[in-house]
């Protein structure tokens, strides 16, 4: 079922509207921001209608399988960026996307689960009128900017993670930790290509004039855009890092293994010489030096651990062990 919260421009902000009502505060202008979570299609097509959205914008509203994209439109702009679920299964990287129809003199989020941005912006609306005084365009680069401090928060997270996997990928073989440390390079691969796209669209609305944000409110978005940066800066050093980590085991792993192979084959070529001799010496042939003697047996096993001996001294004199 949706849940619509209006920050009248007249009353403060109210949860728990009717969407009926949130839609005709819209139509006569008395609503400054409209947010609306968990929407069925029935209800983004009465938004569509009210507001006179495009039908591509009611289309990617909810932002399923939709990128990061800024549209400009004759009397709205269309913009979604992909936000944190407050309820996460992949360490904090799943990404849901918020639909933000800017128009004049409102601003319209839509989103299909709870994001906690959106609700730190509704806390700040509810504590006093700063947020609505401010407009449309204030509360959106607010949203957007706390939507990249939810990246950073996830970046902390995974840089502590990573640091585990160093420790313990240097010290043994951890098939968990190598499969952790696969699945944090694509979440780095999948989150920069999220903050790429969306560096665009930060960098855009700071640097071209745009109708429905006034110039005094570029500065916030000039401010996103750096915090984007930053972000990129990050997750380029976390996706080097990864990858060093993950050269240091593999070529870890790869001298092990040569050095069980040269074990392998320096024990083979000790042996060599003795089955050499122990298959001579069970030939059926009947005269066989030593084969009457009593102590022919205990002359034969010291001539094979003499020969065992001088070929292992051999090989180590030579460095190859």
């Amino acid at each position: 079922m949706a849940t619509c919260s209006v920050l009248a421009k007249e009353g403060g902000l109210r949860t728990e509207v009717p969407l009926a009502e949130a839609l005709v505060a819209a139509r006569d202008g008395t609503a400054a921001w409209i947010d609306l979570e968990s929407p069925t299609p029935e209800d983004l097509a009465a938004v569509g209608t009210t507001l006179r959205l495009h039908e591509l914008t009611v289309e990617d509203l909810t932002g399923e399988e939709v990128p990061p994209k800024l549209e400009d439109f004759e009397d709205h702009s269309f913009l979604l960026f992909k936000a944190h679920p407050e309820k996460t299964v992949n360490g904090g990287f799943d990404a849901l996307g918020i639909g933000c129809v800017l128009s004049k003199g409102l601003l319209l989020t839509v989103h299909p689960a709870p994001v906690g941005a959106i609700r730190a912006t509704l806390a700040d609306a509810r504590r006093g009128p700063a947020l609505l005084r401010q407009g449309p365009a204030f509360i959106l680069s607010q949203i957007l900017d706390r939507i990249v401090d939810s990246y950073a928060e996830a970046l902390d997270t995974l840089e502590d993670s990573v640091e585990d996997l160093e420790e313990t990928l240097s010290l043994r073989f951890d098939r968990n930790a190598l499969r952790r440390l696969f699945t944090g390079r694509k979440s780095l691969i999948h989150l920069r290509r999220r903050v790429s796209r969306q560096r665009e669209i930060a960098q855009t609305l700071s640097d071209r004039p745009h109708p429905l944000i006034p110039v005094k409110m570029r500065v916030y978005f000039r401010n996103l855009y750096d915090h984007l940066i930053r972000i990129d800066e990050r997750l380029v050093s976390n996706r080097d890092l990864l990858q060093g980590i993950l050269e240091t085991y593999l070529a870890m792993e790869s001298r092990r293994t040569n050095d069980v192979i040269k074990t392998l084959s320096i024990l083979a070529a000790v042996m060599l010489p003795l089955t050499f001799v122990t298959g001579l010496y069970g030939t059926n042939f009947a005269h066989l030096p030593g084969k009457d003697s009593p102590w022919g047996f205990w002359g034969f096993i010291g001539v094979l651990v003499t020969m065992a001996a001088s070929t292992a001294w051999y090989y180590r004199r030579r460095g190859w062990y």
